[in-house]
């Protein structure tokens, strides 16, 4: 049977690996939710069309998640802390024990009849008073709670902050959360500008100008930017491409072309929509 000096210990320890476990657990989730709440929002503000761009979103989000996972959770809960390390630890907190603590410890572990630890009399004196000592000691007090409440508040605050998100504007949120799960994925953002051209012009008499006009789908306003590109194919076969902004006037986005002499193809973007195909 376990010496009481040793019990204390056990208690000790397993109290302790414990609250490591939990400030583990609180710091994975609050570095978690922030970094997709991070992402999602930086996924949000920029519209990632480049699937790469959004696998290195992903990749860094599950590199963050596995280095913390090692870090707070797997070390904590593997790595071991022995009695007499642990004793140590407890003496250095507790002046009043003395060095009688672990060595009472290490006497412990002496089998009594051991010719080169000394004299058997001694060392359970030792041990006596080190346990009469600890009988008057709560090795739980130098346990520092405030670490595991900070870890516990800052996750609920991080998670607090992802759940006001998720209610004020649940459609983005499962967007962002999709988008960072299946980075290859047809998930896409609903675009916010529709532009669209108010007469398709595909031919124009040479010498004579060219001109379209270019007006939201949905009436909406349109972005403060928005730009026509021309392409056209240069004698030895390459293609050239020119961009132009084009003016606005009253709700309609104007491009003017001056005496158009040979063949070209053009589209528009403007805001987030930039999914026009090449009109000849």
């Amino acid at each position: 049977m376990a010496h009481p000096l040793e019990l204390k210990l056990v208690r000790l320890r397993r109290r302790l690996r414990w609250w490591m476990i939990a400030l583990g657990v609180s710091r994975l989730i609050a570095a978690a939710v922030g970094m997709v709440v991070m992402l999602g929002l930086v996924d949000y503000l920029l519209r990632f069309e480049d699937r790469g761009i959004r696998v290195m979103l992903t990749a860094a989000l599950l590199a963050v998640v596995g280095w913390a996972s090692h870090r707070w959770l797997y070390r904590p809960a593997t790595t071991r802390l022995a009695s007499l390390d642990l004793a140590r630890r407890v003496g250095r907190r507790f002046p009043e024990l003395g060095d009688n603590l672990p060595s009472a410890i290490e006497f412990l572990k002496q089998s009594e009849d051991n010719p080169v630890a000394g004299s058997p009399g001694l060392r359970r004196t030792v041990i006596a008073e080190a346990a009469a000592d600890a009988e008057r000691i709560d090795f739980m007090s130098m346990l520092d709670r405030r670490p595991v409440a900070r870890g516990v508040l800052v996750a609920v605050g991080v998670c607090l902050v992802a759940g006001i998100l998720l209610l004020a504007d649940t459609l983005s949120c499962q967007i962002a959360m999709a988008r960072l799960a299946y980075p290859l994925g047809e998930v896409a953002w609903p675009r916010k500008n529709h532009l669209q051209l108010v007469e398709r012009v595909t031919r124009v008499a040479r010498g004579q100008p060219f001109e379209i006009e270019v007006v939201d789908a949905d009436g909406a306003r349109l972005p403060s930017r928005v730009a026509i590109h021309y392409r056209s194919d240069s004698p030895p076969g390459e293609s050239t491409e020119e961009i132009q902004p084009m003016r606005l006037v009253g709700a309609t986005m104007v491009a003017r072309r001056e005496n158009v002499t040979r063949p070209f193809a053009y589209r528009v973007e403007g805001g987030d929509d930039r999914r026009m195909g090449w009109i000849d």
